[in-house]
């Protein structure tokens, strides 16, 4: 019964100390949010970057898309974004997030662009919303994006 105690503490002491890139993208951008002048980490934060759910993007979060879209060229909701350093080039950040409020049925995109129009006080130019697909998993948060300009 002690035989498998070790080699698991073990374990979980390596996979503690093991830092993602996504972490270590997310570790940066919140120091240069924090801090203008920030320490140089022992890293080029430039460059990293982490394939992620656009599901899983939080409030300062930088990030690209393939297409600039978040439909892709098949027409399908991009299942990824790739998550980068807001010191690198970017496509959209996350400026801020909410969540819409709870109903058993999907409200509708009608509803969903009002509820954005409001709440991100047109800071944005572009939000990502629930489809009904995502609102049926679970899905309510509106996340307000800027466009980075090029």
């Amino acid at each position: 019964m002690r035989l498998w105690v070790i080699p698991f503490l073990l374990a979980a002491s390596i996979l503690v100390g093991c830092e993602t890139d996504k972490d270590r993208i997310r570790g940066s951008n919140e120091a240069a949010a924090a801090n203008p002048q920030p320490a140089q980490p022992s890293f080029d934060p430039d460059s990293l970057s982490s394939e992620i759910s656009p599901f899983d993007l939080r409030e300062g979060d930088c990030f690209r898309t393939p297409s600039r879209s978040f439909i892709g060229t098949d027409g399908e909701l991009l299942l990824k974004v790739t998550l980068v350093a807001c010191s690198a080039e970017w496509d959209y950040r996350v400026l801020s997030s909410f969540l819409v409020p709870e109903t058993s049925y999907y409200p509708g995109l009608d509803y969903l662009e009002s509820l954005a129009n409001t709440q991100c006080h047109r800071l944005m130019e572009v939000f990502f919303h629930p489809t009904e697909e995502t609102w049926q998993a679970g899905d309510r948060t509106i996340s307000c994006l800027l466009e980075a300009v090029r």
